[in-house]
């Protein structure tokens, strides 16, 4: 009779399985008799991928998951709250739905305070049973313990900490009213951290206040208000506008009195930007009060403002500030009659310094004033005539140098003259070659 090698291979590997999986097992048994479930499990898990389908593994997989158990609940009556956890842990490894061993977790991640773990655990119960009893009133426990934690991060101002904690709540349960009560407060708490921002004028750390309150309540105006004023108080005005349009409806007279700070925030910069000097700086202001006053009142009284602020630039001989000032407020208003008067004076004023350089013999001064004089208003004829009796006198004193042989000094003169009339000065230089040279003519016939 022929023999079937393919049949008796597979008879001995059979029977080889057979042999390894008692061996794995009896080993595995040896291990739980002593005591030993991590090396009991190793073995057990040993012979169950050899052979599924063995019965006694089973059986004794259920025994050293019962007896990882018992040791869990030893543990935790000994105290030894990390070993008893370890052990729960194996037990479930065993069986993913053992529920006792579960329960068991939440408990102890319970009086832990570790409630993201024993959160995580009471939900795997329900993942296999869904309509638990033991779950859900883990999960009423776990909310409630948020809930204190919550308020207790909120007595020690820990508010980014109180609002993480009353979310996980409200992702439990949305409907969960003390989770709703408690975000009322830490709202609340951040709004009046950002109030006494505000009030100390820490404006950078104010805003963040006021946003923490909005991650609550997007709709929290006073928080939105708060946002604005801080923006506005630390000067930018911009930025307050911004967000008043952006999150407030103008509509309401809230939003409507804000625009009005910002708009008198603009005014008084303006204001100050002109007592600096600071004239574009000023002109920018002008033109944003203009764009937010449809009344033109704040206008009106910015031009008095302005026109107050050029005299008293004219009072401390300051022409060419005080003149800006009216170039300002003319642009504001092209028919301001007061600006205009301002100009006036400001010219006098110019003529007034360079009548008292002219008799100071201060001729470089006078001339200067004049011109500014003559820039203001070309026909205005005082100036013209004291500009005409300045050339005079650098035509002669320029011919004088000359005669003495100070070139230079006559040629400065000269140049001066030049610059208040190129004809009149060129007639100089003729006259005065033309007696210099019968100078030098009589000199030589002396000789």
């Amino acid at each position: 009779m022929k023999r079937n090698t393919e049949a008796e291979d597979l008879y001995d590997s059979t029977n080889l399985d057979v042999k390894l999986t008692e061996a794995h097992y009896n080993r595995s048994l040896g291990y739980l008799k002593v005591g030993e479930l991590e090396l009991a499990t190793e073995a057990a898990q040993a012979a169950l991928e050899i052979n599924q389908g063995f019965p006694p593994i089973h059986s004794l997989l259920e025994l050293i998951k019962q007896e990882y158990f018992t040791y869990g609940l030893t543990s935790i009556k000994e105290n030894k709250i990390s070993d008893g956890i370890r052990a729960f842990k194996s037990a479930i490894a065993i069986n993913p739905t053992f529920k006792e061993a579960y329960s068991e977790l939440v408990s102890l991640y319970l009086n832990q305070d570790e409630l993201e773990a024993a959160e995580r655990a009471a939900k795997k119960i329900l993942q296999f049973d869904s309509g638990s009893e033991v779950a859900h009133e883990f999960l009423e426990k776990i909310k409630c313990a948020y809930c204190i934690r919550g308020h207790a991060d909120l007595r020690g101002n820990r508010l980014a900490r109180a609002k993480t904690t009353v979310n996980k709540v409200l992702r439990l349960d949305p409907n969960y009213e003390s989770a709703h009560e408690l975000s009322e407060k830490i709202k609340r708490a951040y709004y009046d951290q950002g109030i006494t921002f505000l009030k100390r004028n820490q404006y950078n750390k104010a805003i963040p206040s006021f946003e923490g309150a909005l991650t609550i309540d997007p709709d929290f105006t006073e928080a939105h208000c708060g946002i604005v004023r801080s923006y506005l108080y630390g000067g930018a005005l911009a930025s307050a506008e911004g967000v008043i349009r952006e999150r407030l409806d103008t509509k309401y007279r809230l939003a409507r009195d804000l625009l009005v700070e910002i708009k008198e925030a603009y005014y008084n910069f303006g204001i100050l930007c002109l007592r600096e000097g600071k004239f574009k700086e000023a002109e920018k202001a002008i033109k944003e009060v203009s764009r937010l006053d449809s009344s033109g009142e704040s206008l009106l009284k910015m031009k008095d403002m302005y026109c107050d602020q050029g005299r008293a630039y004219l009072r401390h001989s300051e022409f060419e500030f005080a003149e800006k000032t009216v170039r300002t407020v003319l642009w504001i208003d092209a028919g301001y009659e007061s600006a205009y008067k301002l100009l006036e004076d400001i010219k006098y004023a110019y003529y007034d310094r360079g009548c008292v350089c002219y008799s100071r013999s201060e001729l470089e001064a006078a001339g200067k004033a004049i011109r500014e004089v003559l820039r203001l208003d070309s026909s205005y004829e005082p100036a013209h005539l004291l500009l005409v009796d300045i050339k005079h006198i650098y035509q002669a004193r320029g011919t004088i140098s000359l005669k003495e042989k100070r070139n230079e000094e006559a040629n400065s003169d000269f140049q001066r003259a030049t610059a208040i009339d190129v004809n009149f000065t060129k007639i100089g230089f003729v006259k005065a070659y033309c007696q210099l040279s019968d100078f030098y003519l009589r000199q030589t016939e002396l000789d």
